[in-house]
């Protein structure tokens, strides 16, 4: 499995309904210590976050880091794919706690076939958007040797761009706030 930025997250959120990744570790995983850029507690405070015409609400447990267009990505999604997302915490170390938010805006010609197909391989379910729900919401525990972690991802698309909300936690609680604090504000599709 690549552990890259939100896609990672993205794999390990459905790592244990993925038949691939049901024994992602066979050895026992020691949680790392909480980075620096996470504040512990922090009360976590509702923003907009916006990408080119498209706008999210989102309640990050921190200050997240804005990056534009991240390398890592280009391998994951089709060529000309533009990517905007906020983090905090290292998603791409699968250490706790982490939160992203990622605008994916899909090259000129893809339709929700194109979303659907890659959220399949990368997530094990298609974006099944109806009436605005986000097609893709699942909340998952991954036993650690030191306790339980919670992980969980919120996607939906509009055209073709697609939002996804991941977060990584020690607590179930967090995660299930942040996913639902993510909202489509606006949209100029």
């Amino acid at each position: 499995m690549k552990r890259v930025g939100a896609l990672a997250a993205l794999v390990a959120a459905s790592c244990l309904t993925v038949t691939s990744c049901g024994n992602r570790s066979a050895a026992p995983v020691t949680r790392a210590s909480v980075p620096a850029s996470t504040p512990t507690g922090a009360t976590p405070t509702a923003r907009v976050y916006r990408a080119d015409d498209v706008a999210v609400r989102a309640a990050f447990p921190g200050t997240p880091v804005r990056t534009s267009s991240p390398g890592t990505l280009g391998a994951l999604l089709p060529p000309a794919t533009t990517v905007t997302s906020w983090r905090v915490g290292d998603m791409a170390l699968l250490r706790p706690p982490a939160y992203e938010l990622v605008v994916a805006d899909f090259p000129p010609g893809s339709n929700a076939t194109t979303i659907d197909d890659f959220l399949t391989r990368y997530a094990g379910k298609p974006n099944t958007t109806v009436g605005g729900k986000p097609g893709l919401y699942r909340l998952s525990a991954i036993p650690q040797a030191s306790g339980t972690d919670f992980s969980g991802i919120k996607a939906f698309s509009v055209g073709r761009v697609l939002v996804i909300a991941v977060g990584l936690d020690t607590a179930r609680a967090p995660v299930v706030s942040w996913l639902e604090s993510m909202r489509l504000t606006r949209t100029l599709r």
